[in-house]
């Protein structure tokens, strides 16, 4: 084995004799260090601001590395940036292996996990590190959490019992198919990576819950082992809650756990459809017979206020439509220029009430008088979409943004004292056909009076 070290290192240039000082000289010839390699310096600009400092403002701080002395992630740069050059820098890190979701931040633009996000090699480019965005940042890296852990708490995110009295006695067992349904649910990590990046979060983080606490509640709705979906479903009835979600799909995109979030919520919208119908017809059932005709009375009151009101209403200029065009009234006291002369009411008798039953009787419009009434509406969405683009006989495709207008079918809230509002409003407006409409004659009116009554 030494002849043939001999030889190889003869071939180098390297002169030796089988002495012990020439052995020596061999070995330290084969471990030789290797010429030093080329420095790639590598600029991060990371967001910095202090509220400890007096006049402080956020700023972006330039940082230079070596990348040969550094490890290949994000979270080494900042750690070795921490340690070596600014140990103000504050950021939170944990487990280094993308579980606790500590050290979730936005890098170049897009919400991750800097334990996750290798660094990019191209030292031409500055990587650029900020906190999670639209969250209020209590230093540097650091974003307040606190109200994202507030809207985790309260969707009570653990298995609840109706019956609690086999607690503690015996395992809640769950079959292989229950089981696989809380697959791609229960990985969450709680980095909030999805949250802060939905602009409906954006808008409403007061109240809309957002993906990664909607996600975490959809896994509690659907798990066996929970008895309380329904109650559950209650809490999320409101407007904000579920209802700002818009399919942008931003939270899919950016999970850096692979999750999907945004079909978590169209699962609890399905639910909530089923739920609400289930909601609709227990009503129906239990509500008494005397409650229900209350309910009835109290939601058309306010037509027949309003269809006395115009009978009532004299309208003088019924001479412009000639006599042949009313039937003759039954009743032959009634004044000329009437709606008498069209229709007759019936005296109506009204029993007396007592006291009780005026203070309890409601006179205005109340929160049963409201309906669901769906329309026609449209809704701008973005979407990425292979485009083709030529230099010279070289082609390639790209992702470019484009925005694409969705025809749906919108839902709005119309209430009772609305409508009466808007149509004291139309038939002062357009008082001339006011008879006509009522009389389903308004067409052969024609010209303008025709079109304010199928306006009205």
């Amino acid at each position: 084995m030494a002849a043939v070290c001999f030889t190889s290192l003869s071939r180098c240039g390297v002169v030796a004799s089988r002495s012990p000082a020439g052995l020596l000289a061999v070995r330290y010839a084969q471990t030789a260090a290797a010429p030093a390699a080329q420095p790639r310096i590598k600029k991060f600009q990371v967001y910095r601001w202090d509220p400890d400092t007096p006049g402080d403002k956020p700023r972006m701080q330039t940082y230079e590395i070596d990348l040969n002395t550094c490890g290949p992630m994000i979270l080494d740069a900042l750690i070795k940036i921490k340690n070596e050059m600014d140990s103000t820098l504050t950021f939170r890190r944990s487990c280094r292996e993308g579980i606790c979701g500590s050290c979730a931040m936005n890098i170049n633009g897009g919400n991750t996990l800097a334990c996750l996000n290798k660094i990019d090699t191209n030292v031409s480019k500055p990587t650029k590190i900020y906190p999670l965005p639209h969250m209020y940042v209590v230093k540097d890296l650091v974003p307040d959490m606190s109200n994202f852990y507030a809207q985790y708490k309260a969707i009570e995110p653990y298995l609840k019992k109706k019956d609690e009295s086999m607690e503690g006695k015996e395992q809640y067992l769950q079959t292989v198919e229950d089981r696989q349904k809380l697959d791609g649910l229960y990985e969450c990590i709680l980095c909030a990576c999805c949250s802060t990046s939905c602009p409906s979060y954006w808008w409403n983080g007061d109240k809309y819950l957002g993906p990664a606490v909607l996600m975490q509640a959809y896994r509690w709705m659907i798990d066996s082992r929970d008895e309380f979906t329904e109650e559950r479903l209650s809490k999320l009835q409101d407007p904000f809650s579920l209802y700002r979600c818009h399919t942008i799909m931003n939270c899919t995109k950016t999970c850096p756990k692979g999750l999907n979030p945004g079909k978590a919520i169209a699962e609890i919208k399905k639910m909530m459809a089923t739920y609400k119908e289930k909601a609709a017809v227990s009503v129906e059932v239990s509500l008494p017979p005397n409650v229900t005709m209350r309910v009835l009375l109290l939601i058309c009151m306010p037509v027949l206020l309003l269809a006395q009101a115009q009978y009532q209403e004299p309208y003088p200029f019924l001479e412009d439509y000639g006599p042949d065009y009313f039937p003759e009234s039954p009743n032959p006291d009634s004044p000329p220029g009437t709606y008498q002369q069209q229709v007759s009411l019936d005296t109506l008798v009204r029993p007396e009430k007592s006291e009780s039953e005026l203070e309890t009787e409601p006179t205005e419009p109340g929160p049963l008088d409201c309906r669901e009434e769906q329309y026609p509406c449209t809704r701008l969405y973005s979407v990425h979409k292979p485009c083709k683009q030529c230099l010279n006989s070289l082609c390639f495709y790209s992702l470019r943004r484009v925005y694409v207008i969705n025809k749906e079918v919108c839902v709005r809230t119309v209430c009772a004292h609305e409508e009466l509002l808007r149509a004291d409003m139309c038939r002062d407006q357009f008082s001339r056909c006011g008879v006509a409409a009522l009389s389903g004659q308004c067409a052969s009116l024609g010209g303008t009076c025709g079109k304010s009554c199928g306006g009205c």
